[in-house]
């Protein structure tokens, strides 16, 4: 294994770096990722400026896992993107960029996936995860299939709902 990144080392690192992820996020980003299994998947979905790309990258190196960023910068975000590269190429992160085929991302859940708020229109359906962290001050109420743990300024961690063995025999008996 490699040397520990712990978090006040990789979050100092990142100094000025524009982006809108509070401390406060970054800290309880990194906790959350760091609950993760040793060989760990992690998802991020649109990422701003790199800011969270560089606290999961810590932690992905950590756990001997993988980082998948999914980008979306064809909205028109070029100081965003930018600055993502950036932070890329500055903290030579080992991440995976790439737009996941819906057979990767269902097959496979994550370990944890990260997203903004305004992330989950839509998305939830796409995208399975053990674990998903929530970034943004948009009051996420409920997502299926998934039960808040964790609530924060501006955060918030849910985990998959499991469903009581009952109700899978009863909800698998209604499939044939």
């Amino acid at each position: 294994m490699s040397k520990f990144l712990d978090f006040p080392l990789v979050y100092g690192k990142l100094g000025n770096h524009p982006g809108s992820l509070t401390t406060e996020q970054a800290v309880a980003l990194f906790n959350t990722a760091m609950r993760c299994p040793i060989g760990a998947k992690l998802i991020e979905c649109w990422p701003d400026t790199g800011r969270s790309t560089v606290i999961l990258s810590a932690a992905v190196k950590n756990l001997e896992g993988k980082l998948y960023v999914f980008t979306n910068f064809d909205n028109g975000n070029k100081a965003g993107e930018g600055w993502f590269h950036r932070a890329i190429k500055t903290h030579r992160l080992d991440v995976i960029i790439d737009h996941p085929t819906p057979s990767e991302v269902l097959d496979n859940p994550a370990d944890l996936a990260v997203m903004p708020a305004g992330g989950l229109v839509g998305s939830p359906g796409l995208l399975r995860a053990k674990r998903l962290f929530i970034i943004g001050s948009v009051a996420v109420e409920s997502i299926d299939g998934y039960k808040g743990v964790e609530y924060g300024a501006g955060y918030s961690v849910w985990e998959e709902a499991v469903m009581p063995l009952n109700e899978a025999l009863v909800e698998g008996e209604h499939a044939h």
